[in-house]
């Protein structure tokens, strides 16, 4: 009976002290050294901009010629819990449709997803490109391109994984809603196309489904060992 209760009482303490998710984040890097591009079927097309809004209210700004984004959840507290969309843009003046396939090949410079997988999907952009690479500062400008990057069109998504630093890179296919509006932007002679990305993760049980977890366990332990002690 008192190794019956040692089994008991052990899974239970296990099970209360499971890591809770404090958030997740996905760093890229920022520099001109990694080859961030997008790989399209008339070839490769640098990023011209890349940058992020954080919660809404702030700007990471981007700058033309360097490769580095932040995407997060709004619960990560190294980042004082705040949401953060990122942005790439792209100089397509000198592209000819028809594209007919496109891939954005991203280093990852670190992940952080405490118990949970980080999935980062990437969505149109309609609002003003000028405005989305220069505003800083004016909460009228910010809090709807921020909103923008995480809606609209789904262009894509990705998973990530806790892993070593830097990770490697992810080749990212964009699918049909990208490609025609790509193509859309490039007979219109836009100069620049902009995508968004918006981070969430898998479902992490409430309290009440935690003590259900912690008690169902709990049970299956204790019966298992009361069946053996019978049948022994």
């Amino acid at each position: 009976m008192k190794r019956l209760n040692l089994m008991a009482s052990m899974a239970t303490i296990g099970l209360l002290f499971v890591a809770q998710p404090a958030g997740a984040f996905v760093y890229g890097y920022s520099g001109e050294s990694v080859n961030n591009v997008l790989e399209l079927s008339s070839g490769n097309l640098d990023i011209y901009n890349s940058g992020s809004y954080w919660g809404g209210y702030s700007l990471t700004p981007g700058t033309t010629g360097t490769q580095g984004y932040t995407v997060a959840l709004p619960t990560d507290p190294g980042l004082h819990n705040t949401a953060v969309n990122d942005f790439f843009v792209f100089n397509i003046s000198g592209l000819s449709a028809p594209v007919t396939s496109a891939t954005l090949q991203l280093q990852t410079f670190y992940v952080s997803n405490p118990a949970v997988t980080s999935i980062v999907t990437f969505y149109d952009y309609t609002g003003s490109i000028p405005e989305l690479i220069s505003a800083a500062g004016d909460d009228s400008v910010t809090i709807p391109t921020f909103n923008d990057l995480q809606s609209g069109k789904v262009y894509g998504s990705q998973s990530y994984d806790t892993g070593a630093t830097p990770l490697p890179y992810k080749d990212i296919t964009l699918n049909s809603n990208f490609l025609t509006d790509l193509n859309s932007a490039i007979a219109a002679h836009d100069q620049f196309f902009a995508l968004g990305g918006h981070l969430t993760a898998a479902a992490v049980p409430e309290a009440d489904e935690w003590m259900f977890i912690v008690f169902g366990s709990l049970l299956m332990t204790v019966v298992a060992a009361r069946k053996k002690c019978l049948l022994d």
